[in-house]
């Protein structure tokens, strides 16, 4: 019988891969001729047997109801977008139609784009608190998964992170910054917006129109 276990909302089932396959938690390949490692049949995530119990990455399935303020992606155009992997279905995309959102770098093919989870960055109507009003506010990093390129350095150990072979590592679409996918939760939750932060606009300095009323980051109305 296939071996079955559960992690984080991924179901895996080990199973036997019949071309070059790496896992998406350490990036390294899975070697043996048959059931190599395990495969999530929700997502497809692709993990060793020893990188299972320590997967950082949530299942999209468990990901979608738990977003509280879900945030549209804005789309860019459909074309093709070669060396990049599908953060929906973790395939790569090569020849075929995708999408990219402008804002956070999260890549689906045409077809995922109804499945893509609504969680990308938000840019504006941030509304402060009254403690945050008599400081500075603060901002959490905003962790994309994949697509970070070859020769790029995690943040937190500083070995390579990057990979053209599968979906893996993340970057914060705040900061910049890419981290391992197992390093990741160990950097500290507020992101300072790196080394371009005198260049960026914040949430709170953005306002938008609603229903005719204007609100800004102090959370009035004009």
């Amino acid at each position: 019988p296939r071996v079955k276990l559960t992690r984080l909302g991924h179901r895996f089932q080990r199973r036997t891969f019949r071309k070059r396959t790496f896992c998406h938690h350490c990036t390294d390949m899975l070697w043996g001729i048959v059931n190599q490692g395990y495969q999530c049949q929700s997502c497809n995530f692709v993990s060793h047997d020893r990188c299972v119990p320590v997967v950082a990455m949530s299942c999209t399935s468990k990901e979608a109801p738990q977003i509280d303020n879900p945030v549209p992606h804005t789309w860019s155009r459909a074309g093709v977008c070669r060396k990049e992997f599908c953060n929906v279905c973790r395939r790569r995309i090569d020849d075929i139609r995708a999408v990219h959102c402008d804002i956070c770098k999260y890549f689906a093919h045409e077809s995922c784009q109804d499945q893509a989870l609504s969680n990308c960055r938000k840019c504006a109507t941030f509304v402060l608190s009254a403690d945050e009003k008599s400081r500075n506010p603060e901002f959490r990093h905003h962790w994309v998964e994949g697509n970070v390129g070859p020769g790029e350095l995690c943040v937190r150990c500083f070995k390579e992170c990057g990979t053209t072979d599968c979906l893996s590592s993340v970057r914060c679409s705040w900061c910049g910054r890419p981290a391992h996918s197992g390093c990741f939760e160990y950097l500290e939750e507020m992101c300072d917006l790196g080394a371009m932060r005198r260049l960026v606009v914040p949430p709170h300095c953005v306002s938008l129109s609603l229903d005719g009323a204007c609100v800004n980051g102090s959370g009035g109305k004009n």
